[in-house]
């Protein structure tokens, strides 16, 4: 929005810049200065009132269309775009105050000065001196700095998103399908849960192109999370350490590809009446048990309002994974049988491993589970699905702030191509006499480069202190790399120098081509 209002100043400036002439006259013959203002007043009300209302239009269309293209891979995403007056009227409000101050600043100016002077000048200028260009380029300088932070902010945004894409989770994700099931039954605890459960896990394990199945009670990156403070038996509460945990069933860290370190797996021996039993990853064993191989030590769980507290013994220790999400560090963790669940529920989550595409597999599965209950309610979808979800804020990010960023590229190359041709247009006389006067092209085009360069320049050094003292709002949305990034930083200012430069050129080399008797006869 900035960068857009100095946009407007510029061009706003440079009409009153070429008009001031025409101010002259009107004042020479009789034209009194409030006349003056108050026209030029009315012109830039209706080009702001004509602006806002091509901006309503334009925005409706462009908000569908980025709406499309935000849920394009992310149905689950939901952007409100309805109309917010708030939002209009800041936005409007804004746009109107630049286009009206800057619109108005140079008339008043032109206002008090004597018209003999702007009459007698000919082709220069009062309002285009060298307060008025000091200004533009101040402008010019400011739209590079903030081009430079936004570029800077969407380089970090989608560097973070290519590095929790490339994150190993320390588990199979290829090939891995997720089911969500519901079964809308009564009294779940006169059915035999956990014996209908564990048939259901038969049933599917059988069907064809199933290499293994498994349920638990939290997906991992699924994005929920149980967690409660945990000790180790030959200790007091008060060494407990906060743990998450999983309630799983056999064939779980086949399913998922987790390595055993030690140890067994659940089986059949782990029922409700047997001891309560537990399998912990290998930051529990490194930070809560304190030894590589807790086997047969025992550990206890807080009591909470659903259950007392509770001693279990460790049978088995496996790699570490990620639990809550991809951002998170390594965490212990433990994991509870589902078939020792005191309370068991009529709602699973199947994990199922196949090598057969999703349009072979799913029939299948899903005629499975119709079939062991036909009022079931479910939806299966790819592990690959669940993890682009998990990221969709990160996404969202990224691509908001590389259209932000674009724009703001763009408005700028767009000034800087004003500036440089406003520049050419002031000096057209001056550039026919040192080409009259022996000065070859290239002289021409270096001079004007190196004018735009200076500006380029400046606007770079001054948004990479703005940078650097505004990354750090972003901290806490980046992974895997500082908010104050070299690589960014450098590639951001290299593109908006080259971006700059291009825009540069044009008005450069038609300056560099200029017939010097034209521009003479002209002055």
């Amino acid at each position: 929005m900035l960068n857009a209002c100095a946009n407007l100043a510029n061009l706003m400036l440079a009409r009153a810049a070429v008009r001031e002439r025409e101010i002259a006259v009107r004042l020479a013959i009789g034209g009194s200065a409030a006349r003056i203002v108050q026209q030029l007043l009315i012109e830039s009300a209706l080009l702001a009132a004509a602006g806002a209302a091509a901006a309503l239009v334009i925005a409706h269309w462009l908000s569908r269309g980025l709406l499309v293209l935000l849920t394009a891979n992310e149905p689950w995403t939901y952007v409100d775009i309805q109309p917010d007056w708030r939002v209009l009227a800041f936005t409007l409000g804004v746009a109107a105050a630049t286009c009206l101050l800057f619109g108005l600043a140079p008339a008043l100016r032109a206002a008090r000065g004597k018209p003999v002077d702007a009459l007698k000048s000919g082709s220069r200028s009062l309002t285009a001196g060298q307060g008025t260009f000091g200004l533009r380029r101040a402008l010019i300088v400011s739209q590079v700095a903030l081009s430079l932070v936004l570029l800077v902010i969407s380089l970090l945004f989608a560097r973070s998103l290519q590095n929790l894409l490339g994150t190993d989770p320390s588990f199979r994700t290829q090939g891995i399908f997720v089911a969500d099931l519901g079964f809308a039954r009564p009294n779940p605890q006169k059915l035999k849960v956990l014996v209908w459960q564990k048939g259901l896990l038969e049933h599917v394990g059988r069907v064809p192109g199933v290499t293994s199945v498994a349920d638990t009670n939290v997906v991992p990156l699924g994005g929920m999370s149980w967690s409660n403070r945990v000790w180790m038996g030959d200790r007091n509460s008060s060494t407990g350490v906060d743990c998450h945990w999983s309630k799983i069933s056999p064939g779980y860290f086949r399913t998922l590809g987790i390595p055993f370190l030690t140890g067994r797996d659940f089986g059949d021996r782990d029922g409700p009446g047997s001891r309560k039993v537990a399998i912990v990853n290998r930051a529990f064993a490194q930070r809560v048990a304190l030894t590589a191989n807790p086997v047969g030590l025992t550990f206890r769980v807080e009591a909470t309002p659903s259950t007392p507290e509770t001693e279990y013994e460790i049978i088995g220790t496996v790699g570490n994974s990620k639990y809550g999400n991809l951002r998170e560090t390594t965490q212990p963790i433990f994991y509870l049988p589902l078939s020792q669940d005191p309370v068991p529920t009529l709602s699973d989550q199947l994990l199922i491993r196949s090598n057969l595409p999703s349009q072979s597999l799913l029939p299948a599965v899903r005629r499975t589970i119709l079939d062991a209950d036909s009022n079931a309610h479910f939806e299966i979808y790819n592990f690959g699905d669940l993890i682009r979800a998990s990221l969709a804020r990160e996404r969202l990010m990224a691509m908001l702030s590389t259209m932000f960023a674009g724009l703001a590229v763009l408005l700028s190359a767009v000034g800087v191509y004003g500036v440089v041709t406003y520049l050419v247009s002031r000096r057209r006389s001056e550039i026919g006499v040192r080409i009259a006067l022996g000065a070859n092209r290239s002289t021409i085009f270096g001079m004007l480069c190196l004018e735009s360069g200076k500006l380029l320049l400046a606007g770079l050094v001054l948004g990479v202190i703005v940078t650097l003292g505004t990354a750090t709002l972003a901290n806490k949305m980046l992974f895997g790399l500082t908010p104050r990034d070299p690589s960014a930083l450098g590639a951001a200012a290299a593109l908006l120098l080259l971006i700059g430069l291009l825009a540069t050129f044009l008005p450069a080399f038609r300056a560099a081509r200029l017939n010097p008797t034209a521009a003479l006869r002209e002055e």
